[in-house]
């Protein structure tokens, strides 16, 4: 069951991500994609031209993270292993990024970096709650919390 909710999971970050419209996906209810056979690979590693200041910039990249840390859950629970389970929902994210360049929609490497980045604060709290968990009293007394 866990696997099937992994594959669901991927392939519905894949339809989200590769879709030529996520506004046109919401309205419609019916994904749309545009081959794009030579894509500007170049673009892929530009980081001067986003608009950081714009709160619907953050926003969007703020569902990067929450996409992914999710993902990072999803995978961690089928493959058991923390570091196994990063490196393959890293590999998950640099994918879709790279995708995007495909499909007519703005990869970027900057993007892996919000992907990664949720994928590292589903496993930071996942270790903390597992350290919490097990070691509750060892913690509190140490002071540490």
């Amino acid at each position: 069951m866990r696997v099937l909710v992994a594959v669901s999971y991927g392939m519905l970050i894949f339809i989200l991500t590769c879709t030529k419209s996520l506004t046109n996906l919401v309205v419609e209810g019916r994904p749309v994609f545009e081959w794009n056979p030579h894509p500007d690979i170049v673009s892929f590693f530009t980081v001067s031209s986003f608009p950081f200041q714009s709160s619907a910039y953050i926003i969007q990249k703020a569902g990067h993270a929450a996409a992914f840390f999710l993902l990072g859950l999803v995978v961690h629970s089928v493959v058991k292993k923390a570091l196994m389970g990063f490196v393959i929902a890293s590999i998950i994210g640099l994918c879709t990024e790279i995708a995007q360049l495909f499909f007519s929609r703005t990869g970027c490497l900057l993007d892996v970096g919000y992907d990664v980045a949720g994928i590292t604060i589903y496993f930071a709290a996942y270790f903390i709650i597992r350290a919490l968990h097990y070691h509750p009293s060892s913690i509190r007394r140490s002071g540490e919390i």
